[in-house]
């Protein structure tokens, strides 16, 4: 338990669902704290529940990549290795991160 009472995401139970207003907050303080915008397209945002990605690991690949690659159109591919799978993000940069796509390669 952590010391302000709060547990940590990891000891909530996979079945546990978060309230809308909920995540809302969580997505709020998040970019605040890195105080980063980022965008999801709509492309991404499909993608990324299509593939069931986590909107969180594609927030940590983009702000702590183990690689950043050049791509096509000015865009970049971020890519970070979680415990089994490596995620990839396409990014645009505008005057904001925008997320193009997300996608996992094993």
């Amino acid at each position: 338990m952590h010391p302000r009472g709060i547990e940590p995401l990891s000891t909530v139970p996979k079945t546990a669902t978060l309230s809308v207003k909920l995540r809302v907050r969580i997505w709020f303080y998040l970019l605040q704290l890195y105080n980063m915008r980022i965008v999801f397209s709509e492309h991404a945002e499909n993608r990324i529940k299509e593939r069931g990605i986590s909107k969180l690991k594609v927030v940590a690949t983009v702000k702590k990549p183990d690689e950043i690659w050049d791509s096509y159109r000015e865009r970049k591919i971020y890519r970070r290795k979680f415990h089994d799978y490596t995620l990839e993000v396409v990014v645009k940069n505008e005057n904001f991160l925008v997320v193009i796509s997300a996608y996992v390669i094993k």
